[in-house]
Formats: C-alpha cells, structure tokens, sequence
C-alpha cells in the first residue's frame, strides 16, 4: 500500500488516524481474483476514510502520487461506487465461501444463488446501508 510504503507517510497517517479516534481496519491492495479481498480492502477504506483524505490532504503538495489519489477518491463518483462495493460485496464473499467449502452440496448453489440475487436486487431497491448513511449525510 502507497500509505504504508514510506515511514514519513504511515507516521502521518497513524498521527491522523489518533485525531480523527477512528479504529479502522488496516488498508490493503485488494486482490484481482478475490472477492473477500475487494471485500475487505472496501470496508478497510471506508472505516478509515477521514484518516486516508486527511493524510493524502497533508502530503499532496510534495507528492504528485498523493494529489492523484486525493482528487480520484474524494470525488462523489467514487465514494459511490465505494459504498455500493460495501452494500453488495458481502453477498458475493458469502455466495463465495459457499463455493469453496469441501463438502458443497450441489442441490443448495442454485438456492444460494437465488438468495444472492434477491439481497442484490433489495440493496439496489432500498438502498444498502453506507449508501444510505452516504445520501443521509450528503442532504444535512
């Protein structure tokens, strides 16, 4: 991870992390092949969100790198997709670890598929909780 990369940065980030009192996961590079791993760097990023715009914010003057991740993550367009990847990941990863079980019953995938699809389908009706808590905050 870029943050983690250098001491000067991962000290600013811990500094920032102290300020903010947020307890968030560790950021992590999300793994092409691996849901949980998309999963997980999603809610990592979102429980640390102040934390990673406050560090990038105070580094992007001397870093061109920090100035790019500033301005492509703090936009509305990306926190979207960001929250929405929060609401419908889980499913995946759950649908998932079904896949990966030794002792996969062939009768239960296509019931745990449908299951899947319809959590899908009430995320994108009502709205999944970050992407509420998003709009929640957008409109104060």
């Amino acid at each position: 991870m870029w943050i983690h990369a250098s001491a000067e940065r991962q000290a600013r980030w811990n500094q920032e992390r102290r300020e903010c009192k947020e307890r968030g996961l560790v950021l992590k590079k999300p793994s092409d092949t691996r849901w949980l791993s998309v999963e997980h760097a999603c809610a990592a990023l979102l429980s640390s969100l102040v934390t990673t715009a406050r560090t990038l914010n105070g580094v992007r003057d001397n870093d061109a790198v920090a100035k790019s991740l500033l301005h492509n993550s703090c936009n509305v367009k990306f926190l979207t997709l960001m929250l929405c990847f929060c609401d419908v990941l889980p499913f995946f990863g759950t649908l998932s670890k079904t896949f990966q079980r030794e002792d996969v019953d062939i009768s239960m995938i296509e019931p745990r598929v449908q299951a899947t699809k319809t959590a899908i389908e009430n995320q994108i009706e009502h709205k999944g909780m970050c992407l509420l808590w998003f709009t929640c905050f957008c409109y104060r």
